[in-house]
């Protein structure tokens, strides 16, 4: 069956059309957005600058210099969720199984290979030849150790319920690893994925403990770790052990930590970084000719208004509402986001499982007001609403809000913080409406994830602090990860998209594509959906 890596093949050896690679990828599921950002980043023509990058022959040597816009908070698997710290360690570290470009389904990693049996609830994985970077064996009893603690919650504490379907791991043999599940589980595999189920070499952990190894990390990915000034930059160099034959191809790869838009862009633009991370909107056109391409690429990623359900009028579904329909999120991705965004149908990215006949809210002034008449606040109120200081995007959006609103009498206050300070305090419960973070993903490309985490009464992210509850859509979560049948899956999730859209917890806005502008040297770069890079594939000519 045809899948979307056929797809990029084909269209950037030229056998497929454009017009065609829309019409496949639409009978994939894709949305038209969605398609379209990958044709935009895949499919350049023939003579193009993307199809350049990967037909040409890989080089080795060289270090990939990439501006960062924010750092990791630590090096170990284990005690940050932020982009920061992910999409760094999954540099340093395998997982049984990862994702690659334009898959939305879990390939071998360090399983090369794998069954499963007793109904959906036994998993046998074949291990492949690999070695840690310090030249020890990827073992079984190695993956046991890294799993055992996954789905510890002790240990793992903050994705617990990506592994709570676990019940034990063995390692009958040094290369094989079975994997009991409590019950069947539609979304294993892909949890496998996320940084929590790294696997780390037990006796070094053992030895050194955690916080001393986050410090000076072992894995068996493609980079190992050299130096890390905080605040400034961190350098890798090649894993000289890397399971897959003569890769990576770089040297090494140095992460420059600048938090300002225009800084990035600048030294991209006179070459002294090769990658920036996060162009603003306003840019990607204007940075996509001469010596530098803007690579715009689909991304499990939501932009939105979060709002304090416990906070008043918040607590009012009508006032939650008149916000969703007082919002026109049309004319934001027109003005603040120069069309490149997808105005969200959903409360979180559902990616395989989207219901595209499910719309948000419509710019309905008219509508909002009558649900603010019913309201418990009729005559308006006052809110503050938290952003990131550093980020523009969210600073005009904001500021297009704040005139949309107030035909309603909402009187809105524009507050931004450091985000670390920022989320901290949103973390707390401590703010009435915030977009809190410069990007909120999925680490997966099911919505398993998201759902586990943001619609379970009293789990450990509260309505990912929105203290948003409803019963019946966590009931249906439950259903819907219990399953392995795709079909049943997608029906049970498009009930959830339409149920939590019409409570209205928050204000979902826009799926946000990744942009990453990238250097005339750059080549097959590709940002996953999940968010991070293959850096290991990429070369500089």
């Amino acid at each position: 069956m045809e899948n979307l890596d056929d797809l990029r093949v084909s269209l950037q050896e030229g056998r497929l059309a454009r017009g065609e690679f829309l019409r496949r990828a639409l009978a994939l599921g894709l949305s038209l957005p969605a398609a379209g950002a990958l044709l935009a980043s895949w499919g350049r023509g023939g003579a193009g600058i993307a199809q350049a990058a990967v037909a040409a022959t890989p080089k080795r040597g060289g270090i990939l210099k990439f501006a960062r816009n924010f750092e990791p908070v630590t090096l170990g698997p284990f005690g940050a969720a932020d982009n920061g710290t992910i999409w760094t360690i999954m540099m340093v570290y395998d997982q049984l199984v990862e994702y690659q470009p334009g898959s939305f389904d879990p390939k071998p990693g360090l399983a090369k290979s794998w069954e499963i049996t007793n109904g959906g609830k036994t998993i046998v994985f074949h291990l492949r030849d690999a070695r840690f970077s310090n030249g020890a064996p990827v073992t079984a009893a190695d993956v046991k150790f890294s799993l055992d603690r996954f789905k510890n919650p002790k240990v793992n504490n903050l994705l617990p319920f990506l592994a709570t379907t676990i019940a034990s791991v063995d390692a009958p043999n040094p290369k094989t690893v079975v994997m009991h599940l409590k019950r069947p589980d539609g979304a294993i595999l892909s949890n496998l994925t996320v940084f929590p189920a790294s696997i780390t070499p037990k006796a070094v952990v053992t030895k050194l403990g955690d916080k001393a190894f986050a410090r000076k990390p072992i894995g068996s990915g493609p980079f190992v770790v050299e130096t890390w000034v905080r605040g400034q930059y961190l350098k890798m160099k090649r894993n000289p052990h890397y399971w897959r034959p003569g890769q990576p191809y770089l040297d090494g790869v140095e992460f420059d930590y600048i938090t300002n838009d225009n800084t990035r862009i600048l030294k991209l633009q006179s070459g002294e970084v090769d990658v920036a991370e996060s162009i603003p909107f306003s840019q990607v056109d204007s940075l996509n000719k001469g010596a530098t391409r803007v690579e715009v690429a689909p991304l499990a990623s939501i932009d939105g208004i979060w709002l304090n359900n416990k906070h008043k009028p918040f607590q009012d579904k009508l006032v939650r509402q008149a916000l969703n329909y007082a919002t026109d999120k049309e004319s934001i991705n027109r003005v603040v986001y120069f069309g490149h965004a997808q105005v969200a149908n959903a409360l979180y990215p559902f990616f395989k499982y989207t219901d595209r006949s499910v719309k948000n809210y419509p710019y309905d002034i008219k509508k909002a007001k009558q649900l603010m008449a019913k309201s418990s606040v009729p005559k308006g109120f006052d809110v503050t609403i938290l952003i990131p200081s550093e980020d523009q995007t969210k600073a005009q959006m904001m500021a297009v809000v704040k005139q949309l609103w107030a035909p309603l009498g909402v009187r809105v206050k524009i507050q931004t913080m450091e985000t670390g300070a920022l989320f901290t305090k949103y973390m707390n419960g401590d703010y009435e409406a915030s977009d809190p973070l410069p990007s909120i993903t999925s680490d997966v490309l099911v919505p398993d994830e998201l759902a586990l985490a943001w619609l379970e009464p009293g789990g450990v992210q509260h309505g990912f602090w929105s203290y948003y509850t409803s019963k019946k859509a966590w009931s249906l979560t439950l259903a819907a990860n219990s399953s392995t049948d795709e079909a049943k899956r997608k029906k049970i999730f498009g009930q959830i998209q339409r149920l939590t859209l019409q409570d209205a917890p928050w204000i979902p806005m826009f799926f946000v594509p990744a942009r990453t502008g990238l250097g005339a040297k750059v080549q097959n770069f590709h940002t996953l959906e999940s968010g991070w890079w293959n850096l290991w594939e990429v070369w500089k000519s």
